[in-house]
C-alpha cells in the first residue's frame, strides 16, 4: 500500500511565501554584516553632458564601465557616475587591532 502526500494549492503557496520570507531575511542579514561602499555622483555642469567625467577628470562614454583601485564604476546617460567597491569590509572589523592587507590586482 502506497501513501501519497498531496499538497493543495494553498499549502504550496504558504510554503513559497515562507521560503521567500526566510530567503529575504537571510539576504538582509548578510548585507547588514558587511560594509559595501557605493556612491553616486551627478555631473557638475548645467548643460546636458556628452560624457561622464570622473574625479580624476577622465571622460567616459555613456554606458561604459571601468574598474580603478577595485572600485567598479559605470557612466549613465545623464552624466552621473555610480561606483561600488569590488570588496566588502565586515562591519565588526577592528581597525585598531587588525592589520589590513589588500591586493589591488586581485581585489
Amino acid at each position: 500500500r502506497l501513501h501519497h502526500t498531496v499538497f493543495s494549492r494553498s499549502q504550496g503557496a504558504t510554503f513559497t511565501m515562507k521560503f521567500i520570507w526566510i530567503f529575504t531575511l537571510a539576504l538582509g542579514i548578510c548585507i547588514s554584516l558587511c560594509d559595501g561602499a557605493c556612491y553616486y555622483s551627478v555631473p557638475k555642469t548645467e548643460i546636458p553632458p556628452t560624457a561622464c567625467v570622473d574625479e580624476d577628470g577622465t571622460h567616459h562614454e555613456f554606458g561604459t564601465e571601468w574598474v580603478k583601485d577595485c572600485i567598479r564604476c559605470s557612466c549613465h546617460s545623464d552624466g552621473s557616475i555610480g561606483c561600488c567597491a569590488n570588496y566588502v569590509i565586515p562591519s565588526d572589523y577592528d581597525k585598531v587591532n587588525c592589520k589590513e592587507i589588500f591586493n589591488k590586482d586581485t581585489c
